[in-house]
Parts: structure tokens; C-alpha cells; sequence
């Protein structure tokens, strides 16, 4: 599927449902398609976005979730390749040593 500037592949949605479930189980989303649309919600309206210190086309885009806990999703160029939950301890980590 493309979204406007994003491609989210279903293998991507597939992997983040069997791989990631527990932003998913957090957030009561059921189907393939129901991760698709929060993922673009994400994408569209992101609590923050970085660039990667390290490959210019990697963006981080996060979005709290409750507490400490924050969802990333990793896009390198236009297309999706992940989208999982981080500490705060590690959002720490990242905005020092990661993301610019």
C-alpha cells in the first residue's frame, strides 16, 4: 500500500503483527488492516521524527504511548521497514548517540 510519501508492503504489516505484537496487543488492534491505518495515523501525525546519524535515509517516527513507552517507525526512504515499542531509557540513548 502507498500512502501519499510512504509505502507500507504487507510483508512489513505481517512482520510488525507476528514479530511486535505487543504494541499491538497494548492498542486492542485485531487485523492486518487495522495496524496499517494506525501506522499511517503514526506517519502522518508523529509525536517526533529524527534523521539517523548514520544513513541519511533512515527516519525514526515516534509517537508516545503511554508512560515511558514510545512507538518507532523506522522508514528508509519512502517505504516502511519496521514499527516497534521503545523505553524511555532507550529513547534517551537514541536522541544522544542516533538521531539527529
Amino acid at each position: 500500500m502507498k500512502d501519499e510519501e510512504f509505502i507500507i508492503s504487507n510483508n512489513v504489516v505481517k512482520h510488525v503483527f507476528r514479530r511486535h505484537r505487543d504494541w499491538i496487543s497494548m492498542l486492542g488492534l485485531r487485523s492486518i488492516e487495522e495496524i496499517r491505518i494506525f501506522m499511517v495515523d503514526v506517519l502522518r501525525k508523529p509525536d517526533e521524527v529524527y534523521r539517523d546519524a548514520f544513513h541519511d535515509n533512515v527516519r525514526y517516527f515516534l509517537r508516545r504511548m503511554s508512560g515511558d513507552l514510545w512507538l518507532c517507525i523506522v522508514t528508509v526512504g519512502p517505504e516502511v521497514h519496521t514499527a516497534y515499542l521503545i523505553s524511555q531509557k532507550k529513547y534517551n540513548k537514541y536522541r544522544v548517540t542516533r538521531w539527529l
